[in-house]
């Protein structure tokens, strides 16, 4: 029974480090988009604090791209 508890143990803590870096990843991907979004209101002439609201709107899902 050890054995079958030591993999299950195993195999959970696996599947606990996939889900940790596949949230960071996407953390990443959205920090990497909302830097693209903001540069680009910027360069259509908002304002810093416009430009991240609308990243913050956009993220939050109250406005789609």
């Amino acid at each position: 029974m050890t054995d079958l508890d030591d993999a299950l143990d195993e195999a959970l803590w696996e599947a606990i480090v996939v889900q940790v870096a596949q949230s960071q990843r996407t953390h990443e991907l959205i920090a990497e988009a909302a830097g693209k979004v903001r540069w680009k209101a910027r360069r259509a002439g908002l304002t810093r604090k416009q430009a991240g609201m609308l990243v913050e709107m956009m993220i939050s899902g109250e406005i789609k791209s």
